[in-house]
């Protein structure tokens, strides 16, 4: 196995050397950057001629409702703000047609998108509360900040 580097260390610059490392991984971070253009182009300049790059991203966000809706039920009852589409975010690089230009920029060669499915299952509304209030960050952070005689939701029984 080659030399591996973690490229949510790839934000703006690093120190590592030019064409130290034979592949780059990275999980849910490259549309949470304010310039992934520029740390894509990091892990490139850090990548061996030939060096493989593979990340994920969250698809659209009407392919995730187990970040909308209980995201969706906060800002309804104005216990959140609306998500910006503008700029960094977990739907930022939902697909190839975002992905493509950004790598091809950076300066990779082959560029390969694969869609993924993934199934979170939960047993009732509780349990995907629970997962939204420790998971979801925006979620937990309105939570935090409401007032305890107030109750989040409430689940018809």
């Amino acid at each position: 196995m080659g030399r591996r580097w973690d490229a949510d260390a790839a934000s703006s610059s690093c120190k590592w050397a030019v064409s130290q490392y034979d592949g780059a991984l990275c999980r849910y971070s490259y549309m949470l950057m304010g310039e992934p253009l520029q740390a894509l182009r990091e892990t490139r300049r850090v990548l061996r001629p030939g060096g493989r790059a593979a990340f994920s991203t969250w698809g659209e966000p009407q392919r995730n409702p187990w970040m909308t809706l209980s995201a969706g039920l906060m800002i309804e009852r104005g216990l959140m703000e609306p998500f910006s589409s503008d700029g960094p975010g977990m739907f930022a690089m939902p697909d190839a047609e975002t992905i493509t230009p950004l790598l091809t920029e950076a300066g990779f060669g082959e560029v390969e998108v694969e869609q993924m499915e993934l199934s979170w299952r939960f047993d009732g509304p509780d349990e995907l509360w629970i997962f939204a209030r420790e998971l979801q960050g925006p979620i937990a952070l309105a939570r935090a900040a409401r007032s305890p005689r107030r109750p989040l939701v409430a689940w018809p029984a």
